[in-house]
């Protein structure tokens, strides 16, 4: 009983996800998002994943590949949004596109919808586009 109780606590533990660069489609022909453990989801599709990010044809117009986006933007000291919106991001990358994650997450990700605690929250297509940001409280 006990290790059933602990089975379903950690299935609720949402893991700290690696976002994959786009240098590691150059170099191994494959992305994938990763935990400590490793590949937890390969990308089939790199469109979604950078859309996920606000990364589309206006900004890779402007000049910007995806890696410098993300970087600029999220990674860099003084970038306009952090490392929690990353791992924000890949949760709302993940609830779209991987069953296996929301077979093992849908309850906690059920309960960070529209809970963003970040005083970094903004009105861009990606910023809303989380599923942690305010606008999604009710769904």
């Amino acid at each position: 009983m006990e290790e059933e109780k602990l089975s379903n606590s950690m299935k609720e533990q949402l893991p700290y996800f690696y976002l994959p660069m786009y240098s590691d489609l150059r170099k191994y022909g494959q992305m994938g998002i990763t935990t400590h453990e490793g590949i937890y989801h390969a990308i089939q599709d790199t469109k979604g994943l950078y859309e996920t990010f606000g990364y589309g044809k206006k900004i890779a117009d402007a000049g910007y590949m995806p890696d410098e986006f993300i970087w600029e933007h999220y990674i860099r000291s003084g970038a306009p949004k952090c490392a929690d919106c990353i791992q924000n991001l890949i949760i709302t990358y993940l609830s779209k596109y991987s069953g296996r994650f929301m077979n093992e997450y849908s309850e906690a990700l059920g309960r960070l919808k529209g809970k963003c605690v970040l005083d970094k929250i903004d009105t861009s297509e990606a910023c809303v586009g989380c599923i942690c940001h305010p606008v999604h409280i009710y769904e």
